[in-house]
């Protein structure tokens, strides 16, 4: 597979790119942050990512951070010219809201699903996607990393060793001077501040005194290393002190297995001295009541006596005591009539507040959230129409014309108005001058379809205001004010209406 020609509207910070490669090694040159790596990774995209992809991956959100345009703009696009066998496929991609995919055969036939794409060029990549990251779209960041997969990857080794047995690489004109700069570089990269004779960061700076800044990958591979070194010493004195506790731990509880021998026993005692304690004021209490029974039966007669004048006065007490329980009863309800009075008057007022505001709601037109959406797309679709009309400045001035004859100047998205010889006048963006079959003139800044742009913005301001008049609104701020107003209403009225229940959830 060779790839034959690279082209791209927008990805990530590069635009309008159109790059034809050559047969044989092909080098990516440039100053840092130029886009050299963007430009590998549009490629790559176009290869391997498929166009639908959501939000929910780690891999897909990075993608949208790192390729998506910001702050304007909601798409991204490549296409690719492949040769293979002599045949040359164009793949092409655009990720975004109108996310698509399209692959043209050699033989004209359009495929633009992305699996049924998948499977055709499988043939035509002979190597899988980690081969290509690894070796083919070599960076100039992940050089290292790239030969530590190679190594990793057993796919990616084999496919590499068959690749170099049947291919003679060659520079293809890159001079020596430059591959040599780039080796020494990325030894630099790797080794700087690095001390290969001693295996030690240079003039002794070890992890305790560890270079901020300008050292390599190595350095910083060392302090990476010497810092878990560190962190396992304190793991280890941890654990140490961990054993130790744990050793802790055993004696208090070989201790308190101890305990509970001697506490079972004392238990044990204490049952009896609980039982005799229990006991002797029972015998206590036996006794007195022998004592009590004896000076009882002396008195009988005359107890009887009293027991049938304190029945006596017992009935009498019984009518007083049922007098006094429908007193009671009657209190009771009074109670409750007086609560139920201050319940009802509780709801009567929630109820008044209530209609209160539903008059107020009943007083502001319903807004939608859909409606709200719609006059922020015609507004905002208004002011761009209106901005592109605007978007540079035409000034004339009418010096003479023929007496008897009326002349007629359109000025980006103003009506057209009448002109008089020695008139001045100016547009930002589009200007249109007419006499009857004598001129139609226009005139304006830029490569842009003014009439297109003009009707758009008369759809637009024509959607806006019935939006605004059906409404009953003069502005997109004042609907959006109504619409919090009968939401903060609404919510309200709600907190009303709980309120209202919970009082009559009193009254059942």
């Amino acid at each position: 597979m060779i790839i034959k020609k690279y082209t791209t509207g927008r990805f990530a910070g590069i635009k309008d790119v159109n790059v034809e490669f050559k047969d044989g090694l092909n080098v990516v040159l440039g100053s840092n942050e130029s886009g050299k790596t963007t430009l590998i990774e549009g490629i790559h995209s176009v290869l391997f990512r498929p166009s639908k992809i959501g939000r929910k991956t780690t891999e897909d959100k990075e993608f949208h951070s790192k390729f998506m345009p910001y702050p304007v703009g909601d798409s991204i696009d490549g296409e690719i010219e492949i040769e293979h066998d002599g045949e040359t496929y164009t793949l092409s991609k655009e990720w975004g809201t109108e996310a698509s995919s399209k692959l043209t055969m050699p033989n004209k036939v359009v495929i633009k699903n992305d699996l049924s794409i998948k499977d055709t060029l499988k043939d035509v990549y002979i190597y899988g996607e980690g081969t290509y990251s690894s070796v083919f779209f070599l960076k100039q960041y992940y050089l290292k990393e790239a030969i530590n997969r190679i190594v990793e990857n057993k796919e990616a080794t084999g496919e590499i060793s068959s690749l170099l047995r049947s291919t003679i690489m060659e520079l293809d004109g890159v001079p020596l001077e430059d591959l040599e700069q780039k080796i020494r570089e990325e030894i630099d990269t790797l080794l700087r501040r690095w001390d290969v004779e001693r295996n030690y960061p240079e003039n002794n700076k070890g992890i305790n005194n560890p270079y901020k800044v300008g050292f390599g990958q190595v350095v910083e591979s060392f302090y990476a290393k010497e810092r878990i070194k560190l962190e396992m010493a304190k793991a280890e004195e941890a654990e140490r002190k961990f054993n130790e506790i744990c050793q802790e731990i055993k004696k208090t509880e070989e201790k308190i297995e101890e305990l509970k021998t001697k506490k079972e026993a004392m238990e044990k005692i204490e049952e009896d001295v609980t039982q005799r304690s229990i006991l002797e004021p029972q015998i206590d209490q036996l006794n007195k009541e022998i004592t009590d029974l004896l000076g009882i039966s002396k008195e009988w007669p005359r107890s009887q006596e009293k027991l049938k004048q304190l029945t006596a006065d017992l009935g009498k007490l019984d009518e007083k005591y049922k007098k006094l329980i429908e007193e009671k009863e009657l209190s009771k309800k009074a109670e409750e009539k007086i609560k139920l009075e201050k319940i009802l008057a509780k709801i009567d007022e929630i109820e008044a507040k209530i209609k209160e505001l539903n008059t107020r709601i009943s007083g502001i037109g319903a807004v939608t959230k859909e409606e709200i959406k719609a006059l922020e797309t015609n507004y905002n679709g208004m002011n761009r129409a209106e901005a592109m009309m605007k978007a540079g400045v035409i000034m004339a001035k009418l010096n003479s014309f023929p007496e008897g004859r009326k002349l007629t100047v359109t000025k980006d998205l103003e009506e057209p108005a009448e002109i008089k010889a020695g008139d001045s006048f100016s547009a930002n963006g589009f200007m249109k001058l007419q006499s009857e079959s004598l001129i139609d003139i226009e005139i304006k800044t830029g490569n842009i379809d003014f009439d297109k742009i003009r009707l758009e913005y008369e759809n637009y301001k024509k959607n806006y205001e019935d939006l605004l008049k059906t409404l009953k609104v003069k502005s997109l701020e004042e609907a959006k004010l109504n619409k919090e107003k009968l939401d903060g209403l609404n919510k309200t009225v709600e907190t009303y209406i709980m309120q209202k229940n919970h009082y009559l959830g009193d009254l059942t």
